[in-house]
């Protein structure tokens, strides 16, 4: 085994992280730091927990108040239909404690989600600006959703027209999220598969 392991290393001077250390990391020493780069492991590790806590947290107050934990109640709130429903028709939503939990998350991994999404960009060599365009232009429709539009508006032409404009600006931006980083360094700082952020022993020295 550790034959193999000598014989298939990834990238020279690679350095790893568990997947819980990356988005730790992440969320505490990255917090708020929009600047450097950041690896795609970063990036998916973090998102995955995030969905994980989500996921979680809908099926322990779905099971709470007696609701059938499926696929379709876990992910339907956060589409187009729950958005405009405002969670209504969904009773685990109209729990104080769930809603207030979901908010406070929300609020907590707002800065940090954006940060390591920056440094993505970086990595591959985009400046944040990119960034910045493309989500702010999807969360800005997802916005015009929620606050403007009925049930009934969703079939008409301008609707469509703008939801598939929108959809390939968010192919866009996952697609980038999607791509290798650039070897070595580069304009935004070191390769991050070739070094780490510092660990806390390495900042008491």
């Amino acid at each position: 085994m550790a034959d193999l392991k000598e014989q298939a290393p990834r990238v020279p001077g690679e350095r790893h992280l568990t997947l819980w250390s990356y988005f730790w990391t992440a969320l505490t020493r990255r917090y708020g730091s929009f600047g450097g780069r950041s690896r795609r492991l970063e990036f998916w590790s973090y998102y995955l927990f995030i969905v994980l806590f989500y996921l979680l947290i809908l099926a322990a107050q779905a099971l709470l108040d007696g609701v059938e934990v499926t696929t379709e109640a876990l992910i339907a709130p956060f589409g187009i239909e729950g958005i405009l429903s405002g969670y209504g028709d969904r009773p685990y939503f109209d729990a104080p404690v769930l809603v207030w939990v979901i908010r406070l998350l929300s609020v907590v991994l707002f800065v940090p989600t954006l940060a390591v999404s920056c440094r993505r960009y970086h990595d591959v060599g985009l400046p944040a600006w990119l960034f910045w365009i493309l989500r702010g232009t999807a969360l800005a429709w997802a916005t015009v959703v929620a606050l403007r539009y009925g049930a009934a508006d969703l079939g008409s032409s301008l609707f469509r027209l703008l939801s598939t404009v929108v959809g390939v600006v968010a192919l866009a931006d996952l697609v980038i999220h999607l791509l290798p980083g650039q070897k070595g360094t580069n304009k935004y700082g070191p390769d991050p598969r070739q070094s780490l952020p510092p660990q806390p022993e390495e900042l008491l020295r």
